[in-house]
């Protein structure tokens, strides 16, 4: 067992608040069923109580020091020719002993050639006789680790079973390593003794089935980018919720950032080329936003990953510093001469991922000013008219009404209600949806640039974008505030061409859905968003068209978008655009980091603290007394303190402890620690 996993375990039963004692007459199963999991008992070339079954086709296998996935070694299976060939455990009758209907889950780690087929398959006995023999699942190789996992049922006269890893398929170089059997569940009344099993979810993760290999692209566009998205998301949404799901979601986290790690997409809106990394391509700010507010969250929440993270995390944080804006190369007043683009959507995404790095490096005590200074002048394109952006895209169409229809010629700077208008304009449709969609990702901006430290800065002239954005929403929707005008909004292409222009303002023409499956003006929930940042104007509009008001239950949904639109959709409408503006009720983490507890310092000391928190920490205050009154030094970012203990008499043993402050006044106060003051006199 690896001291993560025990620490894993550790962190989870005090969370929950278990002894690690059983009581008296309780029996419990060992938790992880596998035996030598690791592979770290070997002879030669075969790891323990394990061997190479090749019943049909050619392969051998030995043991592999360099390709492992925690720790070394993993077992190496080369197959020459494809067939009955088996990594398996002992058969009847030295299988592994399981109860009868119960619930299993079997997990091994594989790396794998591309597209090299293996699979995880169990058979099960009673006697000598075979019960079942069950293919859990399998998997194509990427060249990276990647973990299968498989849950099933015994059957009834189950007595014990065999693990089977099956090289059946493919030719190829297979990589095996840290395979578990354990219980589906755990009873934390009786904890796992072997400490390789956490306790189970209450309700599914949102993560549950998300897809770890990093979906293929084509040329002809990112067809995938929405499962990419909601994967991503997924593991936000429960590294945020904690508990048993954000610590499932770690792993497959780490597994995921190694996959995208060298990954090159094919990309249609930058000019066809194959060759764009993955954490530049279209909509890549909604991947990082996804990524950066999920490795902030484990941080903050101390859920322990891999230590090749911050590795990772500085090799996507290079990459998209590289992005290009807009990375649409069609959008903006060149594409009026064809189906007109606004860049809005672009920007404002962009904004949001240079946000949320920015937010994870301030809480990692890094200097965030250059991500903070890139999401700002990102937001400002977005909130920028389409024509003021020349060249460089701008954001949404301000209409000039005094020269007719299907022009975007107006500036914010002559802005006036009666002469010009601003509409989200989206493939060339008026879609007051896209413009407040995109205010979303400009909400998700703020939130990441308030977790980094920095308040969201807007113009007048950008504050005017966001006001009459929520406006032509409000003024193209029906009655009840729940559906959009079904005549309120015209096709740009179609009344060039003489056609019938009039469409429904939402999404069902250019997604070829029906109307009641499109977004309603009510599933934006961006009205706190809007008054927090006191856009000017809206008072009596907010009352009329809540945001954060849901319509009538849905029960058919756009592809994609089910459970509120999936969970990219809730993570930027429901979190970064609503719930982050919410009163904060959550205290930060801290603990001492400098001096060490027990050290005798002198001269200047350096006094400073991990402190960490769902949004941001604003101060920490430093107590050498044991009432806590009076601090001896407060600080804001990066909360450290130099203290002379050289001047005066302060000689001594001193209890030492520190109390850190978010931005909503939660406080926590961090352990104590004890240093002696000793300068030479």
């Amino acid at each position: 067992m690896t001291p993560l996993r025990r620490w894993t375990l550790a962190l989870a039963l005090t969370l929950a608040g278990i002894s690690a004692s059983l009581p008296a007459g309780a029996t419990t199963e060992p938790c992880n069923k596998a035996p030598n999991s690791g592979f770290a008992q070997y002879a030669g070339s075969t790891p323990t109580a394990w061997n190479l079954g090749v019943f049909s086709g050619s392969a051998t296998s030995t043991m592999a020091f360099t390709e492992y996935h925690t720790a070394p070694p993993s077992v190496r299976v080369s197959v020459n020719t494809p067939g009955d060939i088996n990594l398996r455990t002992a058969e009847w009758p030295g299988a592994l002993p399981v109860g009868p209907t119960s619930t299993y889950k079997l997990t091994a780690w594989l790396k794998a050639q591309f597209n090299a087929r293996a699979a995880l398959r169990v058979i099960e006995w009673n006697g000598s006789g075979v019960q079942a023999d069950r293919f859990l699942t399998s998997n194509a190789g990427t060249g990276s680790w990647e973990k299968l996992e498989g849950t099933f049922t015994t059957g009834a006269q189950t007595t014990a079973l065999s693990i089977r890893l099956v090289h059946h398929i493919s030719p190829g170089v297979f990589y095996w390593d840290d395979v578990t059997l354990e219980p589906a569940s755990c009873d934390l009344a009786t904890p796992c003794p072997s400490g390789n099993c956490l306790p189970a979810p209450t309700s599914p993760c949102a993560s549950d089935g998300i897809m770890l290999a990093i979906r293929p692209y084509v040329a002809q566009g990112n067809i995938d980018l929405p499962g990419e998205l909601d994967d991503w998301a997924a593991l936000y949404l429960d590294a945020r919720g904690g508990g048993a799901c954000a610590q499932a979601a770690a792993g497959r986290w780490v597994t995921r950032l190694r996959n995208a790690a060298s990954k090159t997409v094919c990309d249609s809106r930058q000019g066809y080329s194959c060759q764009i990394p993955y954490y530049q391509q279209w909509l890549a700010g909604g991947i990082i936003s996804h990524v950066f507010a999920a490795a902030k969250e484990f941080d903050y929440r101390a859920i322990p990953t891999a230590p090749d993270v911050p590795s990772l995390l500085s090799a996507a944080r290079s990459s998209y510093a590289q992005i290009r804006e807009p990375q649409d190369y069609y959008c903006g007043m060149q594409s009026l001469q064809g189906t007109p683009n606004s860049c809005m959507e672009d920007f404002a995404l962009t904004a949001s991922g240079f946000a949320w790095v920015a937010a994870m490096e301030y809480q990692k005590k890094r200097d965030p000013s250059f991500w903070i200074q890139k999401a700002q002048g990102s937001l400002s394109n977005a909130l920028t008219s389409m024509a003021e952006g020349g060249s460089n895209g701008g954001g949404p169409c301000v209409e000039d009404l005094t020269l007719g229809a299907h022009n975007c010629d107006g500036t914010m700077a002559t802005f006036t209600p009666t002469r010009y208008r601003v509409i989200g304009l989206d493939h060339g449709m008026e879609n007051p949806n896209y413009g407040i969609g995109n205010m979303t990702s400009v909400a998700s901006a703020c939130a990441g640039l308030f977790a980094a430290g920095t308040p969201c800065q807007f113009s007048w002239q950008q504050e005017t974008v966001a006001r009459e954005l929520f406006l032509t929403a409000q003024q193209r929707t029906s009655l009840d505030g729940c559906d959009w005008d079904p005549r309120g909004c015209r096709d740009w292409a179609a009344d060039r061409q003489g056609q019938p222009a009039e469409r429904p303002c939402d999404d069902s023409v250019f997604l070829s859905l029906s109307p009641d499956r499109s977004y309603k003006p009510q599933d934006f929930p961006l009205k706190l968003f809007y008054e927090k940042r006191q856009i000017s104007g809206l008072l009596d509009a907010a009352t009329a068209f809540q945001f954060d008001t849901y319509c009538e239950p849905r029960t058919t949904y756009p592809p994609y978008y089910d459970q509120l639109w999936g969970p990219n959709r809730l993570a930027f409408y429901g979190i970064f655009g609503h719930d982050l503006f919410l009163p904060d009720g959550q205290p930060p983490s801290v603990g001492i980091s400098q001096p060490p507890s027990g050290a005798t310092v002198s001269g200047v000391v350096l006094f400073s603290v991990n402190a960490a928190d769902n949004n941001s920490v604003t101060n920490v205050r430093y107590y050498a007394d044991g009432a806590g009154v009076t601090p001896f030094c407060s600080a804001g970012w990066p909360f450290d303190c130099l203290i002379d203990t050289s001047s005066g008499n302060v000689d001594g043993s001193y209890a030492v402890f520190a109390k850190a402050f978010d931005a909503a006044g939660n406080m926590t106060q961090s352990s104590t620690i004890y240093v002696t003051v000793s300068n030479p006199h």
